[in-house]
């Protein structure tokens, strides 16, 4: 046994790369056209294949068994459990009113043929983030509905223990704590709401109280959880899994595997998938031209892996999701008037975005300035989200309060922490990436709703939490003139504030449960009457890749 878990590193990232390919390959195979679709299941299979090999698994060392607690292994998993059970997901409790479009969502991927088409008069395809219920899917056609609602809850607990082993990994230490930052770690919503919408606030109350700030919000991750588990899920494994380990060459792959499930969150990973490929790249000292340096980058950068299976992974499934109806056309600077797709202009402006940025945290850096800096960096990137039509109008934004308010949620829910933070983190060009992003996030507007600013700041958030544990971990070693002791006490009082989140969310479900629970799912005819849950039969997808 303890041979065996010598090898727990590799599988660790072997289950984390099958809990992230599993829903492409199930995607691929039985809703493509068979000679579309087994040529691009075995691409990715042999990608997922290349990026484990791509591993060094000698340079990563893990404790013996016999130094683990085998209580604090059973209060982890009994932790996750209960968290699972409370979020509603497989609908053993009380569900948030999110539930319910995806519980018949869910019910007509496990009832209809695939691809799925509605029953209903309209006969549209179905076309969501789907991908983290398709293996539940599969187990629902083969053993029943309700084997595939227990699924669902399975294949959150896996992915929370994925999760939690990167973290145990990255410490070398199996301990309890660190799984309750997880559950507990939320903005100070207590304090927004204490000033906005104080009615709302009752300690330990039943009253969600994230939306104090009116036009933004940064869920907790147990409102994650408990609101979105679908698009969380998925995300937490691949960020935690770049931030932590992943290699340069690999990076891509592990991205586009979020397509499917994530899509929000996977375009607020671009800008830090982009920072690690740089940071981790190992640079050979004796190139010093230009084509020295594109050459390194090559060499680093490029493999099948993080080329051929992007390429095939974006494609379809971007193909798929912009058929639908409620994104079709509402993002103007992505697609043209006829609807295709301007990815050479996206890609051209992100790379230059990033060279900006780049430039303006080394002149911070280099000078010594960091706050100006940083508040110039803000108010550049800013400006430039104001020119980019993908955002909401001009007008909206013209309006002093709305500045005001961003600036409040800013500071309340991702400023206070990072302002903390800073002694404690080294990379500070990750600092201030991360710190930029998570301001920038809520400007952006897709579609008709706020929920990319929701999802998109997953990657921020949870660095927030791994740099928190960090804290926790290193706070001794800190220079004595940065007082550690009242520095990481200050660290565990905003904690504290901001658990009252995720207490209200517990408390919802605790009280909802006991009152009058019952699963509620809408009907199919109701699902399909909601554009962002369908798609075009004319689109491409539909027309040329999709089986009949």
């Amino acid at each position: 046994m303890e041979r065996l878990f010598s090898k727990f590193p590799q599988f660790l990232f072997l289950g984390i790369y099958f809990y992230l390919v599993l829903p492409i390959i199930i995607f691929f195979f039985f809703w493509l056209k068979r000679p579309i679709g087994i040529p691009a299941v075995l691409i990715v299979m042999i990608g997922t294949f290349l990026c484990y090999k791509a591993h060094d698994f000698k340079s990563i060392n893990f404790i013996p068994l016999s130094e683990i607690s085998k209580i604090n292994l059973l209060s982890i998993f009994a932790i996750v459990i209960f968290w699972v059970i409370l979020s509603g997901v497989g609908g053993y409790t009380w569900q948030n009113a999110d539930h319910y479009t995806r519980n018949q969502t869910f019910n007509v991927m496990v009832s209809n043929p695939w691809p799925v088409y509605s029953n209903t008069s309209a006969h549209v395809p179905l076309v969501y983030y789907i991908g983290y219920w398709l293996p539940a899917a599969v187990i629902g056609k083969l053993f029943g509905l309700q084997a595939g609602y227990l699924f669902q809850a399975i294949w959150a607990v896996i992915g929370i223990l994925l999760c939690y082993g990167l973290i145990c990994l990255k410490r070398k230490k199996v301990s309890v704590w660190p799984m309750m930052i997880f559950v507990f770690f939320s903005g100070l919503d207590a304090i927004g709401t204490t000033f906005i919408q104080a009615d709302t606030l009752k300690i330990f109350g039943s009253e969600h109280i994230e939306w104090w700030a009116w036009f933004y919000q940064y869920s907790s991750i147990t409102t994650q959880l408990f609101w979105v588990f679908n698009q969380a899920l998925p995300a937490w494994v691949a960020c935690l899994f770049i931030f932590l380990y992943e290699k340069p060459k690999n990076m891509l792959f592990t991205l586009s595997t979020l397509l499917l499930s994530s899509s929000f969150p996977f375009i607020g990973l671009i800008p830090f998938v982009i920072y690690f490929m740089v940071k981790r790249a190992q640079w050979n000292p004796s190139y010093s031209h230009a084509h020295h340096l594109v050459a390194s980058l090559w060499h680093n950068w490029a493999s099948i892996q993080n080329i051929a299976v992007p390429m095939v992974v974006g494609s379809i499934i971007g193909l798929y999701l912009i058929g639908n109806e409620s994104v079709s056309g509402t993002i103007p600077f992505i697609f043209s008037q006829d609807g295709t797709f301007r990815a050479g202009v996206v890609f051209i402006g992100c790379v230059i975005l990033v060279i900006l940025f780049w430039a303006v945290t080394e002149l911070a850096l280099h000078l010594g300035h960091k706050i100006f800096i940083f508040i110039g960096t803000v108010v550049f990137f800013a400006f430039v989200a104001l020119q980019i039509p993908t955002f909401d109008s001009l007008a909206w934004w013209s309006d002093a309060f709305v500045w005001m308010n961003l600036t409040i949620f800013y500071f309340l829910e991702a400023g206070i922490y990072l302002l903390i933070l800073n002694p404690f983190i080294k990379d500070k060009h990750l600092l201030l990436l991360n710190a930029v992003c998570l301001y920038v996030i809520p400007l952006i507007r897709v579609g008709y709703a706020f929920d990319f600013c929701m999802r998109a700041s997953i990657p921020g958030l949870l660095l927030i939490v791994l740099w928190i544990i960090d804290a926790f971990d290193n706070y001794k070693i800190l220079s004595a003139k940065i007082h550690p002791k009242l520095w990481i006490g200050i660290l565990t009082g905003l904690l504290v504030i901001g658990s009252v989140t995720p207490i209200h969310e517990i408390k919802r479900t605790y009280f909802n449960t006991f009152s009058y629970y019952e699963p509620i799912t809408i009907s199919e005819e109701e699902m399909f009457s909601f554009p962002n849950v369908c798609g075009d039969r004319n689109s491409f997808f539909w027309k040329y890749l999709a089986r009949r």
